[in-house]
């Protein structure tokens, strides 16, 4: 196949995403958005079994194919790509926590507020 005049090289390439947290699928889902953005093709799973790609010590695995300028940059950046969702969870989780200490009414998220809201739509 002979790529035509004016376009960069496709190249592919193997990318680790790393399954640390229970949060494997979650990162490895982001980053598979980020890459289609940036004009790649994408694959997560095995042609023949439809599992994911795992390594041997339960990483996840994407596979992407595109124009070569940006496989490269991708390969160099995914660590900063990592840390960057990961720092992005965790601000996220910091503040919801602070909406759950001090802004959520108590009967929004008290097992017993729940249950008498629950009981209360069951009355006659």
């Amino acid at each position: 196949m002979t790529i035509p005049a004016g376009y960069p090289p496709v190249a592919w390439t193997l990318l680790s995403i790393p399954a640390t947290g229970g949060h494997g699928s979650a990162r490895l889902d982001a980053v598979a958005v980020i890459v289609e953005a940036l004009g790649c093709r994408v694959r997560s799973r095995d042609l023949l079994t439809g599992y994911r790609q795992r390594g041997a010590h339960g990483d996840l695995y994407l596979t992407v194919w595109g124009p070569e300028p940006v496989v490269r940059w991708l390969n160099r950046a995914l660590p900063g790509i990592i840390a960057a969702l990961g720092k992005a969870a965790a601000a996220s989780t910091r503040g919801y926590a602070a909406w759950l200490r001090d802004r959520c009414p108590p009967e929004d998220h008290t097992v017993a507020g729940r249950a008498s809201g629950a009981a209360r739509s069951l009355a006659p």
